[in-house]
């Protein structure tokens, strides 16, 4: 009776046009998803959140933290599925950031919130400019950014904001469109405090008449015998006549218009940025993608209505391409797309060299790209990105997919050498390796098992490149066990010439097996010192999240005393501006002066002998100091990033974290190893807080909330309506003349209106005092905290440093309450490194659990494993000879190693015991089998390592990411192999002595058909 596994083999040579059809379908269904599949740097592992903002004009940090963001944190921290809320309260703005456990859908949250806050309103002040109004807080990601010139910056930001960015937002892809550094037009009514006071006017009113000079005012509707008519009073200001003859007040025949007490004229708002490209004047134009578009196709969108704006553009604009992070994710993903077909034809050829069968290495060959376009098929259907994580995990797979067409193939040349070609020859020979070559699959896919359960960041990042290697391994299995065997019937080859035999290296491999069996002992102990050598180079690597990556770009953020005016700050770093000029590795540079600070964003020149990295340290050092200001560097392209080493001290009491920051500062500063250090405790700003005399007030029959908006209106204006322009609306804003509102003596001054006629100066009612103040106030899950951060200096390791600043803490024996622990790159590295050991260990059970059922043993699945602990032993001294950091991918690296690793000892550890079943003695059994299989685990070996080649050695723009991954594969498997080769079959040369001793007597060993190892 034919086996199951025979007649489904059967069957699928029978219908053997059929299947080619369906494999035909496939590829070019393969062919189409590769082409249609979205593109992208990284697959999407941030958190859900939501971003609830609310504006308070006028408003401290700590008026804004009392009053805006304690409620909204209270009311947020009721809802379920919170992971962390983080509150920032500015001045004049509250920005509280909710971020959920993975699944959940931010977007509902985001109404959740939202709705929630409508019950709470009343506990808000009535004043607010603005909000809470609460958004999904997933970024929108840049895809391409435009610099704008002209001769005058009024009119490129009219043509920036009204046209450009219109004509933008109407892409398919588009998301939104943001520009910055443009100047905002304005209608100034600057108020005479004399003249106000002289018609005694309060500035309330006059705003009061300026918005009811405004309507547009439905009045009915009239029906005549043909028609309905709508009467339509339109009141709308139109333009600064308008404005200028708006009637303030009649005096019986005399009125008073708006034009004899302030004075009207086109302004625009002050620049709350400054944007400048190679010291020339710019606005700044970024192009933000709809979340799941793709970043490639987006960007040739743009650039093709980019051309067709260009054909209409004023001869007085001139738009010119900054930023294109498309393109940078378009060139990371083609050099990792050419690493992995050169690793594909490198495969190739080592396949052929070690068969010297051209018809054998030309199947393999087809098998090999059909695998890789029904996973990309496979991605379609399950919504997986090309993105650099899954094109890893297909480029690491080569190797991996050639193992199953291997073994078939060899089966089939055997079969047909000895018994002649036939349909029924290569079914036999099919199915006598179909049930190992699928032990042999599952044990490569099954450690991925455990990344989709832990759950959390690690799976968030991982589980689209274990779907891709899952997927490429599973097709190869497919293809090897259905595509090959019809290939291998179809056409016909030379199955005499059985390739490179390797006898001199069998004869070799030989002696130094039957040495290591001779001393068996000595054998597994240097294994075991091998093995524990590993934790010493742990110690000698440094461990980080990901690798830096040279994109082009690296930037500095210049921070400047907060006081500053933009164009002082401005002025502050032209010496910057003119050294990174000069620089022959500057392409173009960008600078954004803002209230936060000025940040430079530098291109660099595709030809250059130096990376990024070297170049940035090089500046850092060419730039040296800078008067009233610190420069902090960093590499990532774009607005700011994210420093090596981010430290987070909290407490529930603020005044204590207050008290004892500046010695925590002034310790963690001084250990050796760091620069650019930072710390928000340091964001200090002069402010200039106001203390009522409320007795007065009463007397005067004044409320403070009426005081404030009479004291706000005056200094930071108000909006009291808007004009309609050509293009948009322009703002009315009402506010005090400059020179009457340019120092502190000019506020004291300030006229308060009474409630029954008059005026008094407010210095009668209020105390002025100058203090500083902290510009943010953050909190973390309602504990207020402040960060210190810094970069790590070249030639220093980041873990070390680490170590020395949480050592520095608990040397100075901060108060109770006061808490401290590494945020950002470094909690992500924990909680996912954390994430990947489990897994590891779990992949271990897994594996252990599958050849248990295979083997029905207990001892033989753990000598097969014995490998496993030496591959990482041999990542770690890859990684050390190679001056490479450890790092997540690194990690990733070890877990697939261990699938690839146990199929090694599989294979050997299997024909061993076929031997033993033919009566071979245990230590012939080994040395034959040990020369007979070297041949294909060599093979395997080889074309997976070579195949990594072009990863290995880094080629290309983004190949800094991948590096520790492929580097610490490669020397893992090698040196992993060789100890295979020696190490497993001495372990099992012993537990089978072991068992012979202990079982010579019983009646197992004479009448079990089995080797006696259970």
């Amino acid at each position: 009776m034919k086996k199951k596994s025979t007649m489904v083999l059967d069957k699928i040579m029978q219908l053997n046009k059929g299947v080619i059809v369906i494999y035909i379908m496939l590829i070019f269904g393969g062919v189409y998803s590769l082409f249609s599949l979205p593109t992208e740097f990284y697959p999407n592992f941030d958190r859900p959140s939501t971003e609830t903002l609310t504006v308070w004009e006028g408003a401290s940090s700590s008026e804004v933290e009392k009053y805006i963001s304690k409620p909204l944190e209270d009311l947020l921290y009721t809802l379920d599925d919170v992971y962390k809320i983080t509150s920032n309260s500015s001045n004049g703005k509250s920005v509280i950031t909710t971020e959920f456990n993975y699944g959940i859908d931010a977007d509902i949250k985001a109404l959740m919130v939202q709705n929630e806050i409508q019950n709470i309103l009343n506990d808000l002040p009535t004043d607010l400019d603005d909000g809470p109004s609460t958004s999904n807080g997933l970024a929108k990601d840049e895809v391409i950014s435009y610099n704008i010139f002209g001769n005058e910056l009024w009119e490129v930001s009219d043509y920036a904001k009204n046209t450009l960015k219109r004509e933008l937002e109407g892409v398919e892809g588009i998301g939104s469109v943001v520009v910055e550094g443009a100047l905002i037009k304005k209608i100034d009514v600057a108020l005479n405090t004399v003249l106000l006071s002289r018609y005694d006017i309060s500035v309330l009113e006059i705003v009061e008449k300026i918005r009811s000079a405004h309507s547009y005012i439905p009045l009915g509707e009239v029906k005549t015998s043909e028609n309905n008519l709508s009467v339509l009073y339109d009141g709308k200001l139109k333009n600064i006549e308008n404005i200028e003859k708006i009637v303030v007040r009649t005096d019986g025949e005399s009125k008073i218009y708006l034009k004899d007490i302030a004075k009207v004229e086109i302004g625009y708002r002050d620049l709350d940025t400054i944007y400048t490209v190679n010291g020339k004047n710019a606005v700044y134009v970024k192009v933000l993608r709809e979340e799941g578009e793709d970043f490639i196709e987006v960007a040739q969108r743009v650039r093709e209505k980019i051309e067709e704006i260009n054909l209409q553009l004023p001869s007085a604009i001139e738009i010119s391409e900054g930023e294109v992070p498309a393109d940078e994710i378009s060139t990371s993903v083609s050099v990792l797309k050419s690493n992995g077909a050169m690793g594909f034809f490198l495969a190739i050829i080592v396949i052929f060299v070690f068969l010297r069968n051209l018809g054998a290495s030309g199947i393999i060959g087809i098998s090999i790209p059909t695998s890789f376009l029904i996973t990309f098929l496979s991605f379609k259907f399950f919504d997986v990105t090309l993105n650099m994580l899954t094109l890893m995990g297909l480029s690491l797979g080569v190797g991996m997919l050639v193992d199953n067409s291997v073994v078939v193939l060899d089966s089939i040349e055997s079969h047909v050498s000895k018994y002649g070609k036939s349909r029924k020859t290569i079914e036999e020979a099919v199915s006598k390796v179909i049930s190992p070559i699928t032990a042999a699959t599952i044990t490569s896919v099954i450690v991925f098992v455990p990344i989709f359960m832990i759950g959390g960041m690690a799976t968030e990042i991982f589980k689209d490149m274990a779907f891709a290697i899952i997927a490429s391994i599973t097709a190869s299995l497919i293809v090897a066990a259905t595509l090959i065997p019809i290939i291998s019937e179809t056409f016909s080859w030379n199955v005499k010439n059985k390739g490179i035999k390797l006898e001199s290296l069998k004869y070799f491999y030989e002696k130094i097996l039957m040495t290591a069996l001779r001393r068996k002992y000595l054998t597994i102990v240097t294994a075991i010192l091998i093995l524990f050598s590993s934790f010493f180079l742990i110690t000698l690597i440094d461990i980080n999240f990901l690798a830096d990556s040279d994109e082009g770009y690296y930037g500095i953020l210049v921070e400047t005393p907060r006081n500053y005016s933009l164009t002082k700050k401005d002025e502050l770093t032209k010496k910057i501006d003119i050294l990174i000029e000069e620089d022959h590795n500057t392409q173009w540079y960008s600078k954004k002066v803002s209230d936060e600070g000025i940040i430079y964003n530098v291109a660099l020149v595709e030809e250059r002998s130096k990376s990024a990295m070297e170049i940035r340290d090089s500046m850092r050092n060419t730039i040296g100091k800078v008067p009233d200001a610190k420069l902090n560097y960093f590499l990532d392209a774009g607005y700011g990033s994210e420093k090596d080493i981010e430290l987070s001290i909290s407490s529930k009491d603020i005044n204590l974290l207050k008290r004892n920051m500046d010695q925590v500062i002034d310790s963690l500063s001084k250990v050796d190893g760091i620069t650019d250090i930072t710390s928000s405790y340091k964001d200090m700003l002069p402010q200039m807080y106001m203390s009522i005399d409320r007795e007065k007030l009463r007397d005067y029959g004044l409320t403070e909330a009426e005081l404030n908006e009479m004291i706000a209106v005056q200094v930071n204006g108000i909006d009291a309506t808007y004009l309609n322009s050509e293009n948009d609306k322009v703002d009315i804003v009402v506010r005090l003349n400059k020179i009457e509102r340019d120092s502190i003596k000019d506020i004291r001054n300030i006229y308060v209106d009474l409630p029954n006629g008059g005026k008094i100066k407010l210095n009668q009612l209020v105390d002025l005092k100058i203090r500083s103040d902290l510009t943010t106030l953050s909190k973390e899950n309602r504990n207020p905290y402040f960060n210190f951060s810094a970069n790590v200096k070249e030639g220093y390791r980041g873990s070390i440093v680490k170590e020395k600043l949480l050592a520095t803490l608990n040397e100075m024996k901060l108060p109770h309450g006061i808490n401290f622990r590494f945020i950002g790159e470094a909690e992500d590295q924990s909680e996912v490194m954390t994430s990947l050991a489990v897994s590891f260990i779990a992949a271990i059970g897994l594996i252990y659990f599958v050849l248990v059922l295979q083997f029905n043993s207990v001892c033989l699945p753990l000598i097969i494993m014995g490998a496993i602990p030496l591959s990482f032993t041999g990542v770690l001294f890859g990684l050390f000879i190679t001056n490479t950091n450890f790092d997540i991918l690194a990690m990733i690296g070890v877990i697939i190693l261990s699938g690839v690793i146990v199929n090694n000892s599989l294979v050997l550890i299997e024909y061993i015991r076929q031997l033993e079943l033919q009566g071979i003695g245990i230590k012939e059994a080994i040395l034959e089998g040990g020369k007979e299989r070297i041949r294909p685990i060599l093979i395997t070996t080889f074309t997976t390592v070579i195949g990594m080649i072009p990863m290995t050695l880094g080629v290309g723009q983004g190949s800094e990411i991948y590096i520790a991954m492929a580097r610490g594969m490669s020397t893992g498997l090698i040196l992993s192999t060789l100890l295979t080769l020696i190490v497993i079959p001495t372990l099992y040369y012993v537990f089978r002595e072991k068992a012979y001793q202990r079982d010579k007597r019983s009646e197992c060993s004479k009448k079990s058909e089995q080797p006696c190892l259970q």
